[in-house]
């Protein structure tokens, strides 16, 4: 959280301390949350992927990717959200009570499950750098720049880095989504249906837009629309499903 504001504040142009500083609490905060979910991820029976775990441990997983990306790319603005966000999942995930079965894993599900939580992860970044690009659009379109427009990279750079983590995100989706077919037992059997086929459709959207891009030369509102739409959809596919089992039918 603190890390979050420090950002909000450099993004407003006000007196902060060292990018480094901001950079290290939340590499501290991440490492914190790793050690929480230890202990709660991690049982005698297994791994157990309950609702707020499994999104504390995917927003762990969104800080240190980010992290990871801020050494090449200029993505530090994203961290005025990412922060926050993964605060918020480690209140929620002590405050909840755990509703989910812990399970032995194979090696090939081991593959789908993690490969599908860095493709969320990935999904994520790009949904957040989407909205700053919406945002910086509309305000340099209408002649309106803000602290937050001046302190962002130029438009072309941010539209750049948003189709760089669709890419990203599109290549372990698709292994995700592979690893699923061949190592997920029953399937179509196990509840798992609507979660399949939402996100093979996430899949489809994202790889539209891409085409689209790299094709027609779809850029700004059209990108972020598309962006928006691909990942309601990959969030229902991935916490919605989860939602409903554990806390609505009461199922593993």
């Amino acid at each position: 959280m603190i890390g979050g504001a420090l950002q909000g504040r450099a993004l407003m142009n006000k007196p902060v301390c060292s990018r480094n500083l901001i950079l290290m609490l939340g590499l501290a905060g991440a490492i914190a949350q790793a050690f929480s979910l230890s202990h709660t991820l991690i049982t005698d029976n297994g791994l157990r992927f309950d609702f707020f775990i499994t999104a504390s441990l995917i927003a762990c997983i969104i800080v240190l990717l980010a992290l990871a990306s801020i050494l090449t790319r200029p993505l530090e603005n994203l961290l005025v959200v990412i922060y926050p966000m993964a605060a918020l999942t480690v209140i929620l995930s002590a405050l909840v009570p755990a509703e989910g079965q812990s399970h032995e894993y194979d090696p090939g599900l081991d593959l789908h499950i993690a490969s599908s939580m860095i493709a969320y992860a990935f999904f994520t970044l790009a949904l957040v750098q989407a909205l700053l690009l919406s945002r910086q659009n509309w305000q340099l379109k209408h002649h309106k720049p803000s602290a937050l427009t001046k302190a962002l990279p130029p438009l072309m750079t941010m539209e750049k880095l948003l189709f760089e983590l669709i890419w990203v995100g599109l290549i372990f989706l698709t292994i995700g989504l592979g690893s699923g077919f061949f190592f997920v037992e029953n399937l179509f059997v196990q509840h798992l249906i609507h979660k399949t086929i939402l996100s093979i459709l996430a899949w489809f959207i994202f790889a539209t837009l891409l085409v689209g891009h790299y094709r027609f030369g779809w850029r700004s509102r059209t990108a972020v629309r598309w962006t928006i739409g691909g990942f309601v959809v990959l969030m229902l596919s991935f916490f919605g499903t989860k939602l409903v089992l554990e806390y609505i039918l009461h199922r593993a």
